[in-house]
């Protein structure tokens, strides 16, 4: 029996268990994934993160959805992360390796971290689509079960995959009827996230996202940074903005060379242990 410690931690209401093995082997598979994130029989969480050493960072962190399947990128557990190292290392400030790419975190209060998220990709094989279809205008629509249609979607990738669709009430949507449909559709190869956007004025969002591999969530980092740019790109809004979504407020801006810094809570909710069977 392996006893192992980890950290629970949200941004937003968006949840994580932080297994840190930095100074013990740890390895994760998709089975024990599931169990630590079953929230009747287990821990509970969106999503399990495991922290490992880096050469190139002060740590790597590595992304598991709640389902099994490992992600690329969380800009939520991205800022949990860097708040719990920087209070281990004594640090202000924090750079965490995330599926190759580093990403700077600056620690704003006691609770409050900010990180650059470096530009999003349009090139459609990096985010990726099927094929050569047009990332700012994709030629998709769907119907939810209460009729209400959405369409004409930006997609992209802030480290991991985004469509945007803008509507005048996220609401009146049924995102947990088209999310699944969205999420596993022939045009995304490696799957989704799904992104409803009402426009409240230059400077205001509201945003609702459904996760792959977590389904609906209380708030998504990189979902609100891709929102927040597509926003921009389709000039609905200026270079600083609230996105409002269920859990909480987070705050974007982006700079003349289009690398988005997303600004928003991480906070501890518990330390504990759990234990399982070595295969």
């Amino acid at each position: 029996m392996i006893v192992t410690k980890f950290i629970k931690m949200h941004g937003l209401g968006n949840d994580f268990v932080i297994i840190d093995a930095q100074e013990k082997t740890f390895t994760l598979d998709s089975e024990l994934v599931k169990k630590i994130a079953d929230r009747r029989r287990g821990i509970g969480c969106d999503q399990v993160l495991l922290i490992k050493n880096s050469d190139a960072a002060n740590a790597e962190m590595f992304v598991y959805n709640s389902d099994g399947s490992e992600t690329s990128a969380c800009g939520n557990g991205a800022r949990c992360v860097a708040m719990y190292l920087a209070g281990k290392k004594s640090k202000s400030s924090i750079s965490l390796m995330a599926q190759n790419r580093v990403l700077e975190c600056d620690i704003v209060s006691k609770d409050i971290v900010s990180i650059c998220m470096g530009r999003p990709e349009f090139n459609w094989e990096k985010i990726p689509l099927s094929n050569s279809l047009d990332p700012f205008s994709l030629d998709l629509k769907f119907e939810d079960n209460l009729g209400n249609v959405i369409s004409d979607p930006v997609a992209m990738s802030v480290g991991n995959p985004h469509v945007v669709f803008f509507v005048n009430d996220i609401d009146r949507i049924n995102l947990e009827n088209l999310g699944p449909r969205i999420e596993n559709h022939k045009f995304f190869p490696d799957k989704v996230n799904v992104n409803l956007v009402s426009v409240n004025n230059k400077s205001s969002l509201n945003v609702k996202v459904w996760e792959r591999g977590a389904g609906l969530t209380l708030a998504c980092g990189t979902g609100a940074c891709a929102s927040a740019f597509a926003a921009i790109q389709r000039r609905y809004c200026e270079n600083r903005i609230e996105v409002n979504l269920p859990g909480g407020v987070l705050n974007i801006f982006v700079n003349e060379q289009e690398e988005i810094f997303m600004t928003g809570p991480a906070k501890f909710s518990f330390y504990g242990e759990f234990s399982f069977d070595q295969k």
